[in-house]
């Protein structure tokens, strides 16, 4: 049995945003900004996802603009996803947008009884959490997902073994997966519910759409063998600091990411991993969240370098108040392991100084030397030449 949770207003909920007034959820690519998340207040008023800020702001000039963290939002899914680790351990996230969020969950074989009882379960849990939800059960994905868009928050749609294509006929076909030229296909041929695209022959569909169309035609019958996913949680390591009153100082704050930074690679050397992403999250004191992130060519292990990629990530946030906490988190952990040293290959001989100090910071300090002839010039050839160590900085 598959459950499919269907979580409305899921961006402005993760966002935590204040309800006093219509909320929306930004995101800006150069001067653009677009809404990916709206309350029910701003839909209401006809503000719909993937709107442009300015017409949103026509339509709703009373709304409150947040701008999107997907930090905050991964978080949130995880959260989620481990709570449900209660229930199953399959369980996986459809991302085709934060308006509505929908989650896969797989409840195995269990009596129609059952699984109601324990859908009924996880919308108390997720009602907890602040997520209302709304939950279908069936068969397949898609038969569970149509249910769930149909029932109201806070309720279980069940449709039983043998009665998806019943449950599905009278469905419009724009809630199949669709691009424009099929929808437009299926318009002309006058087929506008599912149950008349069900009683075609399978053939039919194949000939007109091809593998397309025989997707389709499982899917109204009530034939989805797609399966949910197993969910492991992400391995990380991460670092939290909170500030009290806001700390308005950059060169405070680069030295909290400095020793952010220490304590981490602290962490990976004791179990000795590496680390490939790295993430920085920043909250300001007037309620406004900034991460940026970056997973590196190289996988990181030393603590000048992270010290390094922290403060280039920290000159790409825009500070414009104090900082409340500051979080800093390395993912995609994986064993350390040994590799060929590559020294002069992306090196600019021009500035061999500024080639040592990144060296340095590549490989430590204590492995560089210069090489000078012994004036005495012994008989024994080990002692012709004097090393003398190279301090980098």
């Amino acid at each position: 049995m598959i459950a499919c949770l269907r979580l409305p207003s899921f961006a402005v909920t993760a966002h935590d945003a204040d309800d006093s007034a219509p909320v929306l959820i930004a995101r800006y690519q150069g001067e653009r900004g677009r809404i990916v998340g709206a309350c029910a207040q701003a839909e209401q008023a006809g503000v719909m996802v993937g709107m442009t800020m300015s017409r949103a702001r026509a339509l709703c000039p009373t709304a409150q603009v947040t701008l999107l963290a997907p930090s905050r939002v991964r978080r949130t899914f995880e959260t989620l996803q481990t709570s449900l680790m209660r229930y199953s351990q399959w369980s996986d996230i459809e991302r085709d947008g934060l308006q509505t969020a929908i989650l896969y969950v797989d409840l195995g074989k269990l009596m129609p009884r059952d699984g109601r009882s324990m859908a009924e379960q996880i919308i108390d849990e997720f009602e907890c959490l602040g997520f209302p939800a709304s939950i279908g059960l069936g068969s397949g994905k898609f038969t569970a997902r149509v249910a769930a868009e149909q029932t109201s928050v806070g309720e279980v749609c069940l449709v039983g073994r043998g009665d998806e294509a019943a449950f599905l006929a009278p469905h419009p076909v724009t809630r199949l997966p669709l691009d424009k030229e099929t929808a437009r296909r299926l318009n002309l041929l006058g087929l506008q519910r599912m149950g008349q695209l069900a009683g075609l022959p399978r053939s039919a569909l194949i000939a007109q759409f091809g593998k397309l169309g025989e997707r389709l035609h499982r899917l109204v019958s009530g034939e989805d063998l797609r399966r949910v996913a197993r969910y492991t949680p992400p391995a990380t390591e991460s670092v939290l600091q909170c500030f009290d009153p806001p700390l308005e100082d950059r060169l405070i704050l680069d030295v909290v990411l400095a020793a952010c930074a220490e304590t981490l690679i602290t962490r990976l050397t004791e179990q000795n991993i590496t680390c490939r992403e790295i993430t920085l999250t920043v909250r300001l004191d007037n309620r406004v969240e900034l991460d940026a992130q970056i997973r590196p060519r190289d996988p990181i292990s030393r603590s000048a370098v992270l010290k390094r990629v922290a403060q280039s990530l920290a000159q790409k946030l825009t500070i414009t108040a104090g900082v409340v906490s500051l979080e800093m988190r390395l993912g995609r952990l994986a064993p350390l392991r040994p590799r060929q040293l590559s020294l002069f290959e992306t090196l600019d001989a021009s500035d061999p100084r500024e080639a040592l100090l990144d060296l340095a910071e590549r490989y430590g300090e204590s492995v560089f030397y210069s090489i000078s002839v012994n004036p005495l010039m012994p008989h024994i050839p080990e002692w012709r030449f004097l090393l003398e160590k190279i301090e980098a900085a």
